[in-house]
């Protein structure tokens, strides 16, 4: 793996995460209208996949060809590409070389080609977009996929009746996520 610095490689970054979403807000609508597909992934392992959904994703990756993925943190004061971390990695990485990466805040994996990409929150879930091959081989090797989208409802109800969260933000998220 591989920090990111120069100002040149971190523009192609930010080219790259913009071709596949429109902001970093991983509660709104955060995807463009090009990425065909779109999952929950709920729970997380706080800022991280957990492992068999980093294993499913590094399979997919290795599957469609592409021999690297990139790794930003996405939540800073500034919004600044420019003042954030990056990290371009082997598809060959695995989950404990993931691990050691110094991601503390919401962060996002994606494609230098930007066909596809997940972001991560600090509520332990993610979301995952991508065309319809990428969903498809990510819900073949992550098979748990289909329970994320009822654990992040059940998760965000139960924050609401404990703890008196606000929700109205959700009907609008759970629209982009279907289409």
């Amino acid at each position: 793996m591989k920090n990111v610095r120069s100002q040149e490689q971190i523009k192609k970054i930010e080219n790259s995460f913009y071709s596949v979403f429109k902001n970093k807000d991983p509660f709104g609508e955060m995807f463009r209208k090009e990425i065909d597909e779109r999952i929950v992934l709920c729970p997380t392992n706080g800022y991280y996949l957990s492992k068999n959904q980093f294993d499913a994703l590094i399979k997919v990756v290795e599957f469609i060809g592409e021999e690297e993925i990139i790794i930003s943190i996405v939540e800073n004061e500034s919004n600044s590409f420019l003042d954030s971390e990056y990290w371009i990695c082997k598809n060959t990485m695995n989950y404990n070389q993931y691990l050691q990466l110094p991601v503390y805040l919401e962060n996002s994996i994606y494609s230098q080609t930007g066909k596809w990409g997940i972001l991560i929150s600090h509520e332990e879930h993610a979301v995952i977009g991508g065309d319809t091959t990428f969903i498809n081989k990510f819900k073949e090797f992550y098979t748990q996929w289909n329970e994320g989208l009822d654990n992040f409802i059940n998760m965000w109800q139960y924050n609401k009746d404990n703890f008196n969260s606000d929700i109205e933000w959700l009907s609008k998220f759970l629209s982009h996520m279907s289409l």
